[in-house]
């Protein structure tokens, strides 16, 4: 099968050439590490390979050339601003980053992700914020009819697409180092309102609250298929983001549980057996 059926490359040369640029950056820094004689974790490399995967697909593919149609528009949503930002948190690229760089560049990526401004925005609130405002003022204003006249203003959307859907993710599953992930009531809070807000502005779109007169010029058909995406492709992503989140946050309770168990019983006599360790335990308590 031709790669050109693929990747268009006339018609979106800056996509995949960013695309590349950011694949090579990744493998760059993983093969550097392993020259050092560190391991690097094959799930995160697969899931940057996955996101870029998706980001080619929806940027490079012949999907892209349809992006015109509203349903078309909605499966890049999906693949943009969600499932590609979710993949890319699992792959860590900033413990990457801080792994291979030199020391002077490595402090001065330090000292940005530990401003005021990077701290603020890996607030959770202010990313699920950012994201869900962006998405209502989009589609219920005259800004996505904009978006279809002006190229530029077009390709525009898709980088902010995948801006505010990584500020979504990373506080709640990245696994980079951030500068306030907050409590675990807050992030789920904030993971349900942010969920249901997609929902329901996926309910407002098929019913034809679209701003800048689209819901009359667009195909009634067009704009319920892709608000129909929307809905149940966003719950098909929220549904992983999901087991995600709460699989993360059992692993962390299990670990906080043993190094509790741990300093709780002190220090084991080497060749101890279990029943006397247990004993142990249990005198310690």
């Amino acid at each position: 099968m031709p790669i050109g059926w693929l990747i268009d490359w006339q018609t979106a040369p800056a996509p995949w050439v960013t695309l590349l640029a950011g694949l090579a950056l990744y493998v760059v820094g993983v093969t550097r590490l392993r020259r050092r004689g560190r391991s690097w974790s094959r799930r995160r490399s697969a899931t940057f390979l996955a996101g870029w995967g998706v980001l080619l697909i929806a940027l490079c593919s012949p999907l892209a050339a349809h992006d015109e149609s509203f349903p078309v528009h909605m499966v890049q949503h999906l693949l943009i601003g969600m499932l590609a930002p979710l993949l890319f948190a699992l792959s860590a690229p900033i413990t990457l980053a801080l792994r291979v760089l030199r020391p002077v560049d490595r402090r001065s990526l330090v000292r940005i992700l530990h401003s005021r401004a990077a701290r603020a925005l890996a607030f959770p609130p202010i990313g699920a914020l950012i994201y869900t405002a962006s998405l209502w003022t989009l589609y219920l204003t005259p800004l996505f009819a904009q978006t279809l006249d002006h190229p530029l203003l077009h390709e525009a959307l898709h980088v902010h697409f995948l801006l505010v859907g990584c500020l979504f993710m990373w506080p709640l599953v990245g696994l980079d180092p951030v500068g306030s992930r907050s409590s675990m009531r807050v992030r789920i809070g904030v993971l349900l309102l942010a969920l249901g807000s997609h929902a329901a502005l996926a309910k407002l779109i098929y019913a034809g609250w679209m701003g800048g007169g689209l819901a009359h010029t667009l195909p009634t058909e067009d704009i319920h298929a892709g608000a129909q995406l929307m809905y149940y492709g966003g719950d098909a992503i929220d549904a992983a983001l999901l087991v995600i989140f709460f699989a993360q946050w059992y692993a962390r309770a299990g670990r906080a549980l043993a190094h509790a168990e741990r300093r709780s019983t002190g220090p084991s006599i080497p060749g101890m057996h279990p029943p006397a360790r247990r004993a142990q335990a249990r005198a310690a308590r």
